[in-house]
């Protein structure tokens, strides 16, 4: 029996406020966010680095009041890519498998593994 392949296109509105060192990338395993990395591996945001703790925790009180609650019956391993915006709110931009075919940005799926796969307590923020 042949498998069918589908593909869905959302397009969001594009929001101007929007700017690379917003992105940050999470992983889930087992239903706990379990790691997040800056998005854009490549770049250096200084204002990130200094701001990483009000990052993470906006991004976790985000994944369980909104992210978890509806993702979590139906998957627990998965990545995803928020936004946390210069006034504080922060979206969800994208969902991807967890997988080795979804960049790890700052994290390497080999090296950090006990990391990726969540043996540790709480969330590791890499910046």
């Amino acid at each position: 029996e042949a498998r069918l392949w589908t593909q869905h296109v959302v397009v969001r509105a594009w929001l101007p406020e929007l700017e690379p060192r917003h992105e940050l990338r999470g992983f889930v395993r087992g239903g706990r966010l379990v790691a997040l990395s800056q998005y854009f591996d490549m770049l250096h945001f200084p204002a990130v680095c200094e701001l990483r703790d009000r990052l993470c925790a906006s991004v976790q009180q985000c994944f369980e009041q909104h992210v978890r609650p509806v993702l979590h019956p139906l998957y627990e391993d998965y990545v995803c890519d928020f936004a946390v915006l210069d006034d504080g709110r922060v979206l969800v931009i994208e969902l991807n498998p967890l997988n080795r075919f979804t960049s790890a940005c700052l994290f390497s799926y080999t090296d950090d593994a006990a990391i990726l796969s969540g043996q540790q307590e709480g969330c590791v923020l890499r910046v």
